[in-house]
């Protein structure tokens, strides 16, 4: 996606660096339901963040340096039933 690695599930982005301006160097983004960002961003937010850039997506901003790998893992898998859930919108 826009020259970088991205990870898609059925043609559908599910993870990406972040390569926009407003993203920390060494961030991910990740699609995640609305809710589930929320609740993300209020437990661990020197782990997950958002800049405006973001705020309309369905997505958050992982710093992998503040990440684990078990952690990781467990959003990327949120991710996958977000996007599975919504391929048809």
């Amino acid at each position: 996606m826009h020259g970088a690695t991205s990870w898609k599930t059925r043609g559908r982005l599910l993870a990406c660096p972040a390569i926009h301006r407003s993203a920390e160097p060494n961030s991910l983004l990740v699609r995640i339901g609305l809710a589930e960002r929320a609740q993300l961003l209020s437990s661990e937010p020197d782990t997950y963040y958002l800049t405006d850039h973001y705020l309309s997506h369905s997505v958050v901003l992982v710093r992998l340096s503040k990440t684990d790998r078990k952690s990781l893992e467990s959003l990327l898998k949120k991710a996958w039933h977000f996007v599975r859930a919504n391929e048809n919108h």
